[in-house]
């Protein structure tokens, strides 16, 4: 099978139609000539995490590490597999091998070649580290084996058939050589790539200071630094914008919009491919409870919850954890199958759960957040609802390290929220990660344990029919959501940017990314 061939059947074209007027072009990539220098300082809710790409999975550290690292294969803007360090590939007709044909002459910023074996060590390292620490491991857990035959070719063995391999293979490269004589810890905070930028300085919690990588093979950046300034308070960030004090704003809040636009400030807006959920960890009761999690769904009215939290149009309510863009939604269905508000039924269920001894009158049931305004939002909404109901309901709010290392690492139960943009444009990537009991991510966040979706989930990985695998995704959809109640489904929240009319190529990305030097576009500034 080609590489022609294999992205033809592995694209899910719709998602083209679907995002029409997202991301843009702009300079670079044959667009308009920019200018070079200036400072992009861009608004963010939340800071890194880690700047190691095989140890985190979360939005604000891989918004940051995207512009730091080469992936092995990247997106077009319409979200198609192109080549980045990987120049060509081939895949077999069972698609079970996979040879990359690594682009000569790529340097990381300390001087020395990206090769095969940076390439093989980089996914290898995912593979061996322990489940809660790669936090990528499942979207390359077929891989059985890795060859380089030679330093410019690289070899992937799988375990199974897996023709949406060549989106998983979007893995960040780096440096072995470094890496092994660093440590991870270190590399997580000093970290070096080959990327279009290179890390001048990060102030956890103030500012993480990018610079030009002078020598990126693609393109020269336009810009001379990126700079990133974690503003939790959505407001504040609104106001900064206004202000001149940042160029960009992530997230613009939907109350927020109009005074952006009428300060002169562009709002930029497309349909995001992603999904917010109320989740539940059954690491021990009440949460572990069937009639419990309905207690909580029925306790809350999720179209008003949604229609207050996202304003003007800045998202729309979930009914399911497939996102826009990605098959099969089966939307009539779930629509038809979601719980509407009842707080009588909730009241009735959670007599039952104190009778039955599941939970006691006075258990506290913790609703989890961390310090993003929408999700607060809607954390106060829900346990207001529960205390309506005689439920000692409390809000806890975390900054987003300590909420990370609490969902993803501990084993405390509570409820919680959280979002995810599917790796690859496959559903695969979507139920994969939320429910298989072997997932370090959204299986292991849950405390799911092995069943028979494990199997439907190998089967669905597969299979090639993409009738058959829409079956088996509907199945594992309402075995998920509609019996299980193992999420309440939040919202697709649109992405929403502000940005200053000096900031040039700058368009919002679907799956929320910043593309700031791609193949597409090379952003650049109007001096102040």
């Amino acid at each position: 099978m080609t590489r022609k061939n294999l992205v033809a059947t592995v694209v899910v074209i719709s998602i083209l139609l679907l995002l029409t007027g997202c991301g843009g072009g702009g300079a670079g990539g044959g667009g308009d000539k920019g200018k070079y220098g200036g400072t992009l300082t861009i608004a963010v809710a939340k800071d890194a995490y880690t700047l190691d790409p095989g140890r985190s999975n979360d939005l604000p550290s891989q918004h940051v590490y995207n512009l730091i690292f080469d992936t092995l294969v990247t997106n077009d803007k319409d979200l198609n597999i192109v080549g980045n360090a990987a120049e060509t590939w081939q895949a077999t007709p069972d698609a079970k091998e996979w040879t990359f044909n690594i682009r000569k002459g790529i340097k990381f910023t300390d001087g020395t070649e990206l090769t095969s074996e940076d390439v093989a060590y980089s996914f290898q390292r995912i593979l061996d580290a322990p489940e809660a620490a790669s936090q990528k491991r499942s979207k390359i857990s077929m891989i059985e084996r890795i060859e380089t035959p030679d330093k410019y070719t690289v070899k992937f063995y799988l375990k199974i058939p897996y023709a949406p391999f060549i989106g998983a293979a979007a893995q960040h490269i780096v440096p072995k050589h470094l890496v092994e004589k660093v440590g991870e810890k270190e590399f997580g905070r000093h970290p070096v790539g080959s990327g279009p930028f290179k890390l001048e300085e990060w102030i956890p919690d103030d500012h993480l200071t990018l610079v030009r990588n002078d020598d990126y093979w693609r393109t020269k950046p336009y810009l001379e630094r990126v700079r990133f300034r974690p503003i939790p308070d959505g407001t504040v960030a609104a106001m900064a914008a206004i202000s001149g004090e940042v160029d960009v704003v992530e997230d613009l809040l939907g109350s927020t919009i109009e005074k952006v636009k009428n300060a002169g400030v562009d709002v930029k807006m497309c349909e995001g491919m992603n999904y917010f959920w109320i989740g539940f960890r059954l690491y021990g009761p009440p949460y572990n409870n069937l009639k419990f999690r309905k207690m909580v769904y029925y306790s809350t009215d999720m179209d008003q919850t949604i229609a207050t939290v996202l304003e003007n149009g800045t998202g729309t309510r979930a009914y399911g954890p497939v996102s826009p863009g990605v098959w099969p939604r089966d939307l009539e269905y779930m629509k038809s199958t979601a719980i509407k508000q009842d707080k009588a039924k909730a009241k009735q269920l959670f007599e039952e759960l104190i009778s039955e001894g599941v939970m006691k009158r006075d258990t506290p049931v913790i609703f989890h957040v961390n310090e993003d305004p929408v999700r607060v939002k809607m954390g106060e909404i829900v346990v207001t609802n529960l205390k309506d109901i005689g439920v000692n309901a409390q809000l806890k709010v975390s900054e987003w390290s300590a909420y990370i290392d609490a969902v993803v690492k501990g084993h405390e139960p509570f409820i919680y929220v959280l979002g995810t943009t599917p790796a690859i444009v496959d559903p695969d990537a979507v139920f994969n990660w939320l429910f298989s009991s072997e997932s370090n991510q959204g299986g292991n966040i849950l405390g799911l344990k092995k069943s028979e979706i494990d199997d439907l989930l190998l089967q669905a990985r597969t299979t090639t029919e993409r009738g058959i695998r829409e079956d088996i995704y509907k199945r594992i959809q309402k075995w998920a959501i509609t019996e299980n109640v193992f999420h309440i489904p939040g919202y697709h929240r649109n992405v929403v940017i502000a940005v200053n009319k000096r900031v040039h190529g700058l368009e919002p990305a679907p799956t929320g990314d910043w593309w700031i030097v791609t193949p597409f576009t090379n952003v650049w500034l109007d001096p102040k």
